[in-house]
């Protein structure tokens, strides 16, 4: 009887020789997550660090890609997202255009969009999903104890009167994250049914509303609605989870969730309108390259920065046609499809499940800003690598 083979020897597409480099793979991404949530560059004062966080992902992109075949489809949309950025950044007229603010804004994007070129090993998919499922229940822990420590506040009052959720990080940021770990561990659920998972999906929710932002709460909740209801293949199982996820929001909504409910119904653009009203002209001036692909915080008046204390544009459609110009955009954001929907990532029975959810994404990026922070970037991740698990539970 010949000896059994481990399971990565059966794995195709070069992933068994990549399962060595497993190791190297899982310390790089630890330390990058563990640089992520610890947020060192606001608790401690050090200034913005993120160059370090990308860094650390970047290799771990390395590790994870090494012996692997890649995907031609989203090579094809990585380069030409990479293409779209040089181009209009050579062409551009804009006086103040920097090739290093140009460049280090590309790095930011490809450290967590090279882990779309190939599919994972086993092991690899479950750390990354485990990891990003826990990461917003970890930052809540490690807030607790900066509160305990440091008398450092969880909440935040916004312009209009919400009390939003925080911690360590802002509320955007932990929202982002809450998204990303409802649809990581939504997908675990899915993949073996074990009750923390579905219960981590829950929090995750619960974190993301707390956090008092509108956008991001419901496309959660619309992307765990829709894996789980995938997932559970009888009738009843689909409509006890609709009764029950309706009961729990309700209740949610009534106690906890008021601060939500204050934000939803004060109508508040939270400063988007400013925002937008000031990157909406040079559109008109710069509309055949842009000004350059990270360049609009630039364009943001000091008056407004002030009155929404961010220089981002809260819509990266609007933010990509400032940077990229009409053309720019274009051939980014098929870039950016081509990437997410590579043809290695999803089988037949899980690719319509990954557009839908998708589509929900970019919804996502109408209101926030999700190109640059990782934390956002792990929701595409997520159903890149996710979706196919649920598939392969599948008897036949």
């Amino acid at each position: 009887m010949s000896q059994a083979q481990p399971f990565f020897m059966h794995l195709p597409d070069g992933v068994a020789h990549a399962a060595a480099r497993t190791p190297a793979f899982t310390v790089f991404w630890s330390l990058a997550m563990a640089m992520l949530v610890l947020n060192l560059g606001q608790v401690l004062g050090l200034g913005n660090i993120n160059a370090l966080e990308k860094m650390l992902f970047l290799a771990a992109a390395v590790c994870y890609l090494h012996g692997k075949s890649r995907d031609p489809v989203a090579g094809a949309g990585l380069a030409l997202m990479c293409l779209s950025t040089m181009i209009t950044g050579l062409l551009t007229p804009f006086a103040a255009f920097s090739w290093v603010r140009l460049l280090f804004a590309l790095i930011a994007l490809i450290a967590l969009a090279a882990f779309f070129l190939a599919p994972p090993t086993l092991a690899q998919r479950r750390l990354m999903l485990v990891s990003i499922a826990c990461a917003p229940l970890i930052l809540i822990a490690y807030s607790l104890l900066l509160a305990a420590l440091l008398g450092r506040p969880l909440f935040m009052r916004d312009h209009t009167g919400a009390s939003r959720l925080g911690g360590a990080t802002i509320p955007a940021f932990l929202a982002a994250a809450s998204y990303a770990a409802t649809v990581a561990a939504s997908f675990l659920y899915a993949e073996n049914r074990k009750p923390r998972w579905m219960l981590v999906a829950g929090v995750a929710l619960a974190l993301c509303a707390l956090s008092g932002t509108r956008m991001p709460s419901a496309c959660a909740a619309a992307s765990a609605a829709l894996i789980l209801m995938t997932a559970l293949s009888s009738a009843g199982a689909r409509l006890a989870l609709a009764a029950g996820g309706g009961v729990l929001c309700t209740g949610f909504l009534l106690t906890a969730g008021d601060q939500i409910l204050i934000r939803i119904l004060s109508g508040s653009s939270s400063g988007r309108d400013k925002l937008w009203d000031s990157l909406a002209p040079w559109v008109d001036r710069y509309p055949l390259t842009g000004v350059g692909f990270g360049h609009h915080g630039l364009l943001i008046p000091e008056h407004v920065l002030r009155l929404t204390n961010t220089t981002a544009a809260h819509n990266e459609y609007l933010r990509l046609l400032v940077e990229l110009g009409y053309a720019g955009e274009a051939a980014f954001l098929l870039g950016i499809l081509l990437l997410f929907l590579g043809r290695r990532l999803y089988s037949r029975a899980t690719w319509p499940l990954g557009v839908l959810l998708l589509a929900i994404f970019f919804l996502y990026a109408s209101t926030d800003n999700v190109f640059y922070l990782s934390y956002a970037l792990f929701v595409p991740l997520c159903i890149a690598v996710g979706a196919p698990l649920r598939a392969a539970r599948r008897p036949g």
